[in-house]
């Protein structure tokens, strides 16, 4: 009876030993997986770019771009961005790089003197990659003051291919108006 006592034993151990390993495995996965990996919404991240231009300087570009996260397919956005109407102007605004290659189409207009509205959407489902979707150009007054003044992203709408909104968050860029560039 204590050999068959003693193999009891150690077959238990053995079995103890593999399930603690196997949950240690599992906690380690678990522990290597980024913060809200587990349960993440589609999320997307519109973000305005920043530049700086002469007084008198046209044409100066910022980027609007777009960075999808935890599987959120954007097809169609639209956002307001208010900027100083004191120191730029709207020279155009065309569409992105990332917008484009989904076969995407822009509109715009200037709701406030401020403020400038853009659409982007397509006759198609396709989802928009990561990057620019929209390149707003300003020109920048002729008497503009020095200094940085905010770009400032607001009325953001992003939406699938079920036209339902996703979640988003908002990157704010800036305009510095500069004497000389460097």
């Amino acid at each position: 009876m204590p050999i068959l006592e003693a193999r009891r034993n150690d077959l238990g151990a053995r079995l103890l030993k593999a399930r603690l390993l196997a949950a240690g495995a599992l906690v380690a996965l678990w522990l290597s997986l980024p913060l809200g990996t587990a349960a993440a919404t589609p999320k997307a991240v519109v973000s305005a770019g920043s530049a700086m231009g002469l007084p008198g300087g046209t044409n100066v570009p910022v980027s609007v771009s777009l960075k999808s996260l935890y599987g959120a397919q954007v097809v169609a956005l639209n956002f307001d961005l208010t900027y100083d109407s004191a120191r730029l102007s709207v020279g155009s605004v065309t569409l992105g790089a990332a917008a484009s290659s989904a076969g995407k189409l822009i509109s715009w207009s200037l709701p406030a003197p401020n403020r400038i509205r853009v659409l982007v959407v397509g006759l198609n489902q396709d989802t928009i990659p990561d990057g620019a979707v929209a390149v707003v150009s300003f020109n920048v007054q002729a008497g503009a003051r020095r200094g940085a003044s905010p770009l400032t992203l607001t009325s953001v709408v992003s939406s699938d291919p079920a036209t339902q909104p996703i979640a988003h968050s908002i990157v704010n860029g800036a305009f510095r108006v500069v004497t000389r560039l460097r």
